[in-house]
């Protein structure tokens, strides 16, 4: 495929030049390349031979039928047709016929050998259409290149070959209608008049030059049309160089367009937030903050988008999609616990699966991550940045550990742990130290990945982690009614049984006497009939 492809842009390089420049040349004389030529042609007619006996996929089934390979091979205009027309062995023939080629002989087959050769050289313009398949392999080889360079590179080095292509066609063309439309004294009378040397590389050099200049629209008029063929050729190069010119501009819009899109749309974002708090002169230190802020969350959003976009897209097969997840990102799920110690495909797996369902969280530095008064009910990880672990306030708020990329909090809610910091066997603060961004997936949709079969084994060791957290709990609950049983068994066996003191007493039959006779001067008010009242002395 290599080889081939080389051959076919040298062909697309070389025939022009061998129609233009090399066309007048005493046929009896070899071209420079006549040697390479034959060579090429050989090879064309060893790859001919080997297609017509190389199998084909049919509908996903793989043919080697001898009939069926020749007749496809040979019916299909695109394959064999186009193959034996454009491999015409030119030079073989041409090779073959000059070793007895003499024009200045008088014998007939010498004679005849001459003639045959200005005969051949126009039968070259065939190989030409080799550049259809050269175009071919160029795609292809697009598709290799874009393995290890950008697209921007791919489609610059694409421009460029074909205005280089575009410059050599018409550069030959421009002097084959030269010399065509002059006679042979007046172009040498032309050339030297330019100081242009009689060459072949001088003179392709000098219709480079002016064929160049067309197509940077800029015209030194050292060099111009002289005669009606070459005015109308000029016409036909101008407007082909118009149209070439704007297609290039177009493709290098796009591709600036490309490179700098997120940039705009950052600059956007920014000028929104600084055009407001300049309006009502926020303080510069605030304003430094805020857009610092503003640009770190937006360039994080703008690349999780795009990731986003690529892994959701659903024209992309889902083993694809999966594939592209695992490539990205997936070892910040390593140090999941219950992915420890997993093997490392089916880690892997999972760890793409969790990154489809992924999203991310960002945080200002010294502000609440996580806080232990509320319950876990997602995994986090920390994707950038750096957190600070604390113990709540009122268990003291002692620092315990910074937590960096790929530090979990929240991953025992998966087993019924609700504390943050549920795998150290405390409750934990968690603060961010700097801005960071957290990965986050919610614990249902672990759970809805772990119900998959291909993820069996990992369901098993969650389901035991819960089978223990359980036990644990059951255990901590027994400890703490049995300690709760004491402290109040001791509370009553150290507390006397304390006597009433005798002035509380006299206090308390005061009251109640009061109480009753209130209550009874409301009854017999009620009744309507006078009743004498207690004295404070009778009741004494």
């Amino acid at each position: 495929m290599v080889i081939t492809g080389c051959l076919l842009i040298y062909s697309a390089l070389v025939v022009p030049v061998q129609l233009s420049f090399w066309y007048n040349d005493d046929p009896c004389v070899d071209y420079p390349t006549a040697d390479f030529d034959a060579m090429t042609d050989a090879y064309f007619l060893t790859e001919i031979l080997i297609n017509m006996f190389t199998g084909y996929y049919q509908d996903g089934v793989y043919e080697d039928s001898l009939p069926k390979v020749l007749w496809r091979y040979l019916t299909t205009p695109s394959l064999g047709p186009f193959d034996m027309v454009t491999s015409i062995p030119i030079a073989l023939i041409q090779s073959f016929l000059t070793q007895d080629c003499d024009p200045s002989a008088h014998h007939t087959s010498k004679l005849d050998n001459t003639k045959l050769l200005r005969m051949l050289k126009p039968l070259r313009i065939i190989k030409l259409f080799r550049i259809l398949r050269t175009f071919t392999f160029l795609s292809k080889l697009e598709d290799h290149i874009a393995y290890w360079v950008s697209p921007t590179v791919v489609k610059m080095t694409r421009i460029i070959t074909a205005v280089t292509l575009c410059i050599h066609l018409f550069c030959c063309l421009y002097w084959r209608v030269k010399v065509y439309a002059n006679d042979p004294d007046d172009l040498a009378a032309y050339l030297a008049a330019r100081n242009v040397a009689q060459t072949s590389q001088d003179e392709y050099i000098m219709c480079f030059y002016f064929v160049f200049t067309v197509f940077a629209t800029v015209g030194f008029g050292d060099f111009y049309a002289q005669n009606t063929p070459e005015r109308i050729y000029c016409v036909v190069l101008f407007v082909a160089s118009a149209t070439l010119f704007g297609l290039i501009l177009a493709q290098l819009n796009e591709i600036l367009l490309n490179m700098t899109k997120d940039k705009c749309e950052m600059d956007a974002i920014l000028e929104g937030y600084l055009s407001f708090m300049r309006v009502y002169n926020v303080p510069r230190s605030v304003e430094r903050g805020v857009t610092q802020w503003v640009r770190f969350q937006s360039e994080n959003e703008l690349a999780e988008q795009k990731k986003r976009r690529v892994l959701t897209d659903t024209k992309l097969p889902l083993h694809f999609r999966l594939a592209l997840a695992k490539s990205l990102q997936t070892s910040l799920f390593f140090q999941i616990p219950f992915l420890l110690g997993m093997p490392a495909n089916l880690r892997a797996s999972f760890s793409a699966e969790l990154l489809l369902k992924a999203r991310m969280q960002y945080y200002a530095a010294q502000t609440v991550v996580a806080d232990s008064r509320e319950e876990a009910d997602c995994l986090m990880i920390v994707e950038k940045g750096l957190v600070e672990a604390y113990l709540p306030i009122k268990e003291g708020g002692m620092f315990l550990r910074v937590l960096s990329r790929g530090d979990v909090l929240g991953d025992c809610h998966v087993v019924g742990d609700t504390r943050w910091a549920g795998s150290w066997g405390i409750s934990a603060d968690f603060i961010a130290k700097n801005k960071v961004s957290v990965v986050c997936i919610k614990t249902r949709d672990i759970h809805s990945l772990l119900r998959r079969f291909e993820f069996t084994t990992i369901l098993r060791r969650v389901e035991k982690g819960a089978i223990c957290w359980e036990d644990n709990q059951e255990l901590a609950r027994r400890e703490e009614e049995k300690r709760q049983k004491e402290l109040h068994e001791n509370y009553h066996a150290n507390t006397p049984r304390a006597l009433l003191p005798r002035h509380l007493k006299a206090y308390s039959s005061h009251v109640v006497f009061y109480w009753l006779d209130a209550t009874r001067r409301l009854i017999r008010a009620s009744m309507g009939k006078h009743v004498g009242t207690f004295s404070t002395e009778a009741a004494n």
